[in-house]
């Protein structure tokens, strides 16, 4: 439900599967499950609370060194805060995931780590002059986001990285720089259309079109 981007229908999950882990002492399932929960939470506008039950979620876990999944949840997190216009926050916590030695070993969410950033970098309220510096910083950062999930062979984080790339490429003008390269990442899935992730790379390939 989450990488659905249905929020409301991720909440209760998660949190019917955080009491039922509470019942039965399960800490870690508990602990992951609140991760989601906090996700969610923001996303449906309990910002704050959805702020404070991933950080004390990623707190327990990482103090019973079980860091796994944590990465990716702060990342979620980072990105749910840039929707609630919480973008230094957002940004603060992914640079603090990304300087972390034990959560950044977990690579799984890397690329998507540096598309976020690069997303949260455009979303801020900046000064004019300050905005081609900005820029500059967030296309570093989806570049090293689609590098990255190259190597990793992660086609979706790919393409998501891709389409905010070319979405800040075309508002400078320069508009058949990786379209083609989109264009042909979308072409590769045949599923998983309603998942939050293609819904922007398609909206992208047709603003761009």
């Amino acid at each position: 439900h989450l990488l659905r981007g249905d929020w409301r229908e991720a909440m209760k999950y998660s949190q019917s599967g955080a009491r039922a882990a509470h019942k039965l002492g399960f800490t870690q399932f508990r602990t992951v499950a609140e991760l989601l929960l906090g996700v969610a939470l923001v996303r449906e506008g309990h910002v704050e609370k959805g702020i404070a039950t991933v950080k004390k979620a990623a707190a327990e876990r990482e103090a019973m060194e079980m860091t796994f999944g944590n990465q990716t949840a702060l990342a979620r997190l980072a990105d749910a805060c840039g929707h609630a216009g919480l973008e230094a926050e957002g940004l603060a916590m992914i640079d603090g995931v990304l300087a972390h030695p034990t959560i950044a070993g977990d690579r799984q969410y890397e690329p998507k780590l540096h598309q976020i950033r690069g997303d949260l970098l455009l979303l801020q309220d900046i000064a004019e002059d300050e905005v081609p510096a900005v820029q500059q910083e967030a296309e570093a950062s989806f570049r090293r986001a689609v590098d990255i999930a190259r190597d990793q062979g992660a086609v979706l984080w790919e393409a998501r990285a891709l389409a905010s790339l070319c979405r800040l490429l075309h508002s400078q003008g320069r508009h058949e720089e990786c379209r083609k390269e989109l264009v042909d990442r979308f072409a590769r899935f045949t599923e998983g259309f309603e998942t939050d992730d293609l819904r922007v790379v398609r909206a992208v390939l047709e603003a761009t079109g």
